[in-house]
């Protein structure tokens, strides 16, 4: 498999922004990609499909993905479908010319976002139950999906 390499991750970040630096309204994710493609043309590796999912190629979600630690910087706003450049991204972009420098600083700033993030909780009461059996289980021993949901529903009836 290719790697994909932080630069890379970075020039198609800098694709994104560069597209929406003139869009104060944002556009569409699929115009974004589309313009991005024009701007920072995939590899042979991104252009190729997925193994298992035959029609799709892999560049449309490398750059939804690789956009993340940028959007978590506040630098990028992705909402319903519609992604805008804030000011700080605008800074972004006007700063740290370099891609690999640019990743680089998205991805830090996405560590310190998830650092201050809570952690995650089960959904509901019910899970929680589920969660208390599964840990009062001895090594070695086993459950069933019926025996759990058996567990759940009687708590609850």
């Amino acid at each position: 498999m290719a790697e994909v390499t932080r630069k890379r991750r970075g020039e198609i970040v800098r694709g994104v922004f560069e597209v929406l630096a003139d869009e104060p309204e944002g556009l569409q994710v699929q115009d974004v990609i589309e313009r991005v493609r024009e701007l920072v043309p995939p590899t042979p590796y991104e252009a190729a499909e997925w193994p298992n999912l035959p029609g799709q190629q892999r560049y449309p979600r490398y750059v939804q993905f690789h956009t993340i630690p940028a959007a978590r910087a506040g630098w990028l706003v992705k909402d319903n479908g519609i992604w805008r450049l804030t000011e700080k991204g605008r800074t972004a972009l006007a700063q740290l010319v370099d891609p690999e420098t640019l990743q680089k600083t998205a991805e830090q700033k996405y560590r310190e976002w998830r650092s201050q993030q809570a952690e995650p909780t089960p959904l509901n009461q019910r899970w929680q139950l589920v969660l208390r059996a599964l840990e009062a289980m001895p090594d070695g021993t086993w459950t069933s999906y019926k025996d759990l949901a058996e567990l759940t529903s009687k708590r609850w009836a």
